[in-house]
């Protein structure tokens, strides 16, 4: 079992960091459409992208004249935004006018990065991308394969020679080597693309493999020893979902009651310049409790509709659109960003459990639209609704990192807890 997929072992070197090819199966082009320039994001930037704005010489135009570009904030800035959210730099067509005026290159550098982020595993530096991007979503544009030479280039900007000798966490106080972290990533990869079970029962066999993990035995094993290991439980687990009929069954009133919560910080739409009201949130919080009637506005994007006709059986989605969700969830596994500095300093199976719960929140939100638009299964267009939705707020929102929020979502993701959403949502 080789821990680097073929398409991805380029340039492995002893003495420097090597990018690590991202898959071919996702796509990314930039369309231009603006929607990370209209308040979704703070954007700060270092001093030196600072300096380089000011001496662009925009100050001296009459459109900025008397105003801030940037606000400082430790030893960071934060580019400035108009009352709407939008970036002062978007221009009336949607567009960025320092790259229309100056060109990519002189774009600072978190927007130029958008929507990647670089993972770095030891020598390796694996490529994540954000599903917030309506481009990434939809899988719409070339390869990002062909995007090798372009990131390339800002790699040395986003990773540090100090990280090689990092021990990545498995669990706890259990520590690993990144050789093994790769290999055992390799064996949730080989549940998820097992086909022949519904894409459920490969999360739901995920789930089982990510409980079985939590071994400190796990630590000791290495290499072939490790890999005969993984595809032993592997094996059980997909032979075990083959013959096991799963009932749906609706997961207790407590794990309901704490997933409605958490739904509230999943869907909530945070623009820079937003000044919703602490009463309003109280409000939808309090009605996202109760379950009952109409859902409250969560969204300005997202339809109202009946708590009662989320919770009914639907039609399992067809294969080319569920295709999205297994094309999320293999990046995401890929670009092993799902836990450690990249996911509020979680371990890796407890980043990986979090990753699953998003299972269930996807299909909760996909279900809106779906009773929205009075269909039977959710259509590509809600799953990549969905997937946009969630995928702004995991492992980004702040609210995350909340203790209250660690207790709850440490609970949801007991593997009880976890496998009952799973099948309340998933069939």
């Amino acid at each position: 079992m080789n821990y680097y997929p073929q398409e991805m072992r380029h340039n492995l070197t002893e003495n420097k960091l090597s990018l690590v090819t991202p898959p071919s199966y996702q796509c990314y082009d930039c369309s231009g459409c603006g929607d990370c320039c209209r308040g979704k994001f703070a954007i700060n930037i270092s001093e030196e992208d600072y300096k380089r704005i000011i001496d662009q010489g925009w100050q001296n135009e009459e459109e900025y004249n008397n105003i801030k570009i940037a606000v400082k904030k430790g030893n960071r800035y934060r580019l400035a935004h108009h009352v709407d959210g939008t970036c002062i730099f978007l221009n009336e067509q949607g567009l960025c006018k320092i790259h229309a005026k100056f060109g990519e290159p002189e774009k600072p550098l978190p927007c130029r990065l958008y929507p990647f982020r670089f993972i770095q595993i030891g020598k390796q530096v694996r490529l994540d991308i954000r599903f917030d991007c309506p481009q990434v979503a939809g899988n719409k544009g070339k390869p990002i394969t062909t995007k090798r030479q372009y990131l390339s280039e800002l790699m040395p900007q986003l990773t540090s020679e100090s990280k090689i000798n990092i021990e990545p966490v498995l669990y706890g106080n259990v520590k690993v080597e990144w050789a093994q972290l790769c290999r055992i990533t390799e064996a949730f990869e080989r549940i998820l693309n097992y086909k022949e079970l519904s894409l459920s029962d490969r999360i739901i066999g995920c789930v089982n493999m990510s409980s079985l993990l939590y071994n400190p035995k796990i630590a000791s094993l290495h290499g072939g020893e490790l890999s005969t290991f993984l595809t032993a439980i592997s094996d059980k687990i997909i032979n075990s979902a083959l013959e096991t009929t799963v009932q749906r069954v609706p997961p207790t009133a407590m794990v309901r009651f704490l997933f409605r919560q958490i739904m509230t910080i999943y869907t909530r739409e945070d623009r820079v310049g937003d000044k919703t009201s602490l009463t309003k949130r109280l409000s939808t919080m309090l009605n996202m409790i109760n379950g009952k009637g109409l859902i409250p506005e969560l969204r300005k994007d997202m339809p109202q509709v009946n708590f009662e006709d989320i919770e009914q059986s639907f039609c399992r989605p067809a294969p080319h659109n569920e295709d999205i969700f297994t094309r999320y969830y293999k990046m995401r596994l890929t670009g092993m960003g799902f836990f450690g500095d990249n996911f509020y300093n979680r371990s890796y199976l407890d980043g990986i459990m979090a990753l699953w719960l998003t299972y269930p929140v996807i299909n909760w939100i996909a279900r809106v639209y779906t009773v929205a638009d009075d269909l039977d299964a959710p259509n590509k267009q809600a799953m990549i609704n969905a997937i946009m939705i969630m995928s702004h707020q995991h492992g980004a929102s702040p609210i995350f990192n909340l203790f209250s929020e660690q207790i709850r979502t440490r609970f949801l993701c007991e593997r009880t807890n976890l496998r009952s959403l799973i099948v309340w949502y998933g069939y």
